[in-house]
């Protein structure tokens, strides 16, 4: 299964800010994939995830 067929599947699952970055990576796949998450983070206004150093 391709990564665009797994998360359009997943997408009735995800919660809302999980959508916003779905909907970011599908409206440009597979290009946004290859960016810094940071980027696509603030390009969809959300938070950046956070290195908790486990």
């Amino acid at each position: 299964m391709q990564v665009r067929e797994r998360i359009e599947k997943l997408s009735e699952d995800l919660t809302a800010t999980e959508r916003k970055l779905s909907t970011a990576l599908l409206l440009d796949y597979p290009f946004a994939g290859l960016e810094p998450i940071q980027d696509l983070a603030k390009a969809t206004n959300t938070s950046p995830p956070v290195f908790l150093g486990l």
